[in-house]
């Protein structure tokens, strides 16, 4: 049975811990980082922005931590330089932040390929999979061979 985590319901426009199932590691690749104004925040800030080649993920705000990790795993300062660089991303849970506790998202310092493909709309199995899941797979039943964004697999039903 898939549950839901309580942060759904703020339904942001960026990656978040509650996006990872289960907390589990989610690797996937730079296609640009863009500084630009943040959306649905209180406050509306400059921020570098990942967006991902995988299609059906959000694009995720980088942090300071965050963003001094890329700069070492790419050798560069250079957001522009960043496109293409496999990152492996984690829930770490516990972090003092905003006067108290919360799970924040990190960038793994060493990139590790993933051990099940991700499925996206150019997979070459995408139809195939849309066809099990309108006939009963569940997402779990996904997860068992793909990496699947939740918001993707609840564009097929």
């Amino acid at each position: 049975m898939s549950k839901t985590h309580f942060k759904k319901a703020f339904n942001t426009p960026y990656l978040g811990s509650q996006d990872l199932p289960d907390y589990k590691d989610l690797t996937l690749t730079i296609d640009k980082v863009m500084c630009e104004m943040s959306r649905g925040l209180k406050e509306n800030s400059l921020f570098n922005i990942i967006y991902f080649k995988e299609k059906g993920f959000k694009t995720m705000l980088l942090n300071a931590t965050n963003s001094k990790i890329l700069k070492n795993l790419t050798k560069s300062p250079y957001i522009e330089d960043w496109s293409g660089q496999r990152i492996t991303i984690y829930v770490l849970e516990g972090v003092k932040a905003f006067g108290g506790t919360t799970d924040a998202l990190r960038i793994r310092t060493k990139t590790v390929e993933p051990t099940v493909p991700v499925i996206t709309v150019d997979h070459p199995k995408w139809e195939s999979i849309c066809k099990k899941v309108k006939a009963g797979l569940t997402i779990e039943g996904i997860r068992n061979h793909y990496e699947i964004s939740t918001e993707l697999f609840n564009t097929i039903k």
